[in-house]
């Protein structure tokens, strides 16, 4: 049964519809094509120069010994006069035009700012007197060399033939930077996901998301990281971008992404676009104050690639553009058998190897499953309701698999009624890494013929329990994905080494434990105190929302929802609990399935108060339900305690506990 999640806009309607549904993340491989420099990065930044060169009078310059052209500078008082240009070209500084010919220059470590027509100018703060004033001549704004180069950090003087230098510190080169990118570099990919860069020596890799699509690449120390994160252009993400990227794009596509959708905070910096081997890209640096990256995105192959190099050495934006060699490493292509390629794709015949947690339990799924975020859940393609949960805590003390299975087979009987539950089966497996376990198979159901499946994993090792649960239709298909998946599972012993403290592991004693007990949830800004069962709070699977110290007006102070059932408790600015019922059946009866069967107006402690029952039916389970609500007016609010339940789960058990609690709500 999955979680509900509500939608702050219209909480009423969420709850509706919680009620109405209960159940519910190259270049091309060897010397093919390879484009990248065969000399290595550090001899890339090495070659950088820190020196433009040009003569007043002449159009010719040279930047690092590159020949570009310029608008001819000129004498003016003594002074020499240059294009704008150079300072924009040279420390690439940002060039901002603002109303009243105000001209703003600035890069990583300078800012500049000066009206055309006038002296007064701030140079990195501070009042300056330009010698001569910046002008406009033929549409060129023409500024005082001199002065603006020294508050960049430059330096100006005369060669004996005229020609004027000017000089600059470059930025520093990064000390692991220098790292080996030619054709016979050894390489990193992915032939599931279609990737491939080098993997400079010395570094490690780490797959960091369970279905392998983002991989991070970093040095012996992790000073310096490169990220690749791949995300399907249909992917629930970015679905919103599915139409606009499902052909070929464009620079200019991916540039306005990477501004709008990758880069989340801070300023991008040293934009530009190119195209690897026919292949478009979008690059930049993204500087938020705090930290720096340097960022390229690329779409090919149905999917979103974007590489981000992180160095925590880079105190300049600009430094990380020295890592651009390994960069052009980066192609969204993989192809093995031409040279030496690292595959970190563990797809073989349609199905995943997938680490949970990686807390010492790993299993296969089909390739197209996805980890819920947050939760133990592993979750099949869209419009397949296959589904896989999983669960570990420290072992209780005593505890055996044959008494694991015994509190199981119990917690299922307070959640069916005895006739829409079957125990299959119940047999001794050894997992895929040879450790013995008990599998548990249950037939359920909600309605008079739809049996679904349900297939019960439970191993101890190293003081830890495990539980793997497979969901799905009672069918011979879904009977063998869930035995295939199940028959994958590895419990790999080194719990205790990757734990400093065993005993912070959730306690297994929390699992299906006694629903006897209760604590007490203080709504002290509202008034009321209720009690919660414990067993409520402590299921891993439980979607559980508390708000008690929240100070709110209207919406849900507090939800759980639970397996087959959820618990609500609602408040809402109502001047009568007519009121407030009458705007609850304007938002149920939108579902011709509801219809209210009991509206009993009465008084709880003393204070104007509805009791309601309903009847619906989840449509896409085909599941009759009974919602009860408890409706109590209190100074200018209402407040509606609220519970729905299938009716194939209203065992004695079950409705006890979700009673008591409405019971239990009261105004002190």
């Amino acid at each position: 049964m999955e979680p509900t999640t509500f939608r702050e806009e219209r909480p009423r309607q969420c709850i509706r519809s919680a009620i109405v549904a209960l159940t519910l993340i190259a270049m091309v491989t060897g010397v093919v094509g390879l484009t990248a420099s065969p000399v290595s990065a550090a001899a890339a930044t090495a070659a950088i120069q820190d020196q433009l060169r040009f003569k007043t009078g002449s159009t010719n310059a040279s930047l690092n010994g590159e020949a570009i052209t310029i608008v001819k500078p000129y004498v003016k008082q003594g002074t020499t006069m240059v294009p704008l240009s150079i300072f924009t070209r040279a420390f690439d500084a940002s060039l901002k035009l603002e109303t009243g010919d105000v001209v703003t220059l600035t890069n990583d470590h300078s800012s500049i700012r000066m009206r055309i027509g006038q002296k007064q100018a701030m140079l990195n703060g501070k009042l300056t007197t330009l010698l001569v004033a910046p002008e406009l001549v033929n549409g060129t704004t023409m500024v005082p060399l001199k002065q603006i180069a020294e508050a960049f950090g430059a330096t100006c003087k005369t060669d004996s033939d005229q020609t004027m230098v000017l000089s600059w510190k470059r930025p520093e080169p990064l000390a692991a930077v220098s790292i080996h990118v030619n054709a016979t570099a050894p390489r990193i990919g992915d032939s599931y996901y279609l990737w491939s860069m080098v993997l400079p020596q010395g570094w490690s890799y780490e797959v960091t998301s369970p279905t392998e699509s983002v991989v991070v690449l970093g040095n012996e120390s992790s000073s310096v990281v490169a990220q690749v994160e791949v995300t399907d252009w249909n992917s629930g993400e970015l679905e919103h971008l599915t139409s606009a990227f499902q052909g070929v794009a464009t620079e200019k596509q991916l540039m306005e992404h990477l501004q709008t959708e990758v880069i989340y905070a801070g300023d991008l910096v040293y934009q530009r676009t190119g195209k690897l081997e026919g292949v478009a890209y979008a690059q930049g640096v993204s500087d938020d104050g705090d930290g720096m990256y340097l960022a390229r995105v690329f779409s090919a192959n149905g999917k979103r690639y974007v590489v981000r190099i992180f160095d925590d050495a880079a105190k300049q934006s600009k430094q990380l553009l020295q890592y651009e060699p390994f960069l052009n490493t980066f192609r969204p292509s993989y192809a093995a058998g031409q040279g030496t390629i690292t595959n970190v794709s563990t797809v073989k015949d349609g199905y995943r190897h997938m680490k949970l947690w990686g807390e010492g339990l790993s299993v296969d799924f089909p390739v197209d499953w996805y980890k819920e975020y947050g939760i133990p859940r592993v979750l099949a393609g869209a419009g397949d309701w296959k589904s896989v949960e999983y669960y570990y805590g420290t072992a209780e003390e005593g505890m055996t698999p044959d008494g694991l299975v015994k509190r199981h087979e119990a917690y299922l009987k307070k959640l069916y009624k005895p006739e829409y539950v079957k125990l299959v089966e119940t047999k001794d497996i050894s997992l895929a890494d040879g450790t013995l376990a008990k599998l548990s198979v249950y037939k359920h159901r909600y309605n008079e013929q739809d049996w679904s499946l349900s297939m019960h994993l439970i191993a101890m090792d190293e003081g830890v329990q495990y539980m793997v649960s497979f969901y799905g239709q009672d069918n011979a298909e879904d009977r063998k994905v869930g035995d295939r998946i199940l028959a994958s599972v590895r419990v790999d012993g080194k719990m205790k080494e990757k734990q400093d403290d065993l005993n912070a592991l959730p306690s297994g004693e929390n699992w299906l434990m006694s629903w006897e007990k209760s604590v007490q949830r203080d709504g002290k800004l509202f008034g009321f105190t209720v009690q919660i069962p414990e067993w409520w709070l402590h299921d891993a699977n439980y979607y559980v929302m508390e708000g008690y110290e929240d100070k709110l007006g209207e919406g849900t102070i507090a939800s759980y929802s639970l397996p087959n059932s959820n618990f609500f408790i609602y408040i809402e600015e109502a001047r009568t609990v007519d009121e407030a019922l009458a705007r609850w059946e304007e938002v149920l009866l939108e579902d011709d399935a509801v219809h209210f069967v009991k509206k009993e107006k009465t008084t709880l402690q003393g204070k104007s108060a509805y009791l309601v029952e309903l009847t619906g039916r989840d449509v896409d389970i085909n599941a009759p339900y009974t919602t009860r609500m408890q409706l109590v007016a209190d100074n200018g609010h209402v407040y509606t305690v609220l519970y729905t339940v299938y009716d194939a789960s209203m065992t004695p058990e079950l409705m006890d506990s979700l009673k008591q609690a409405t019971k239990s709500f009261t105004f002190k």
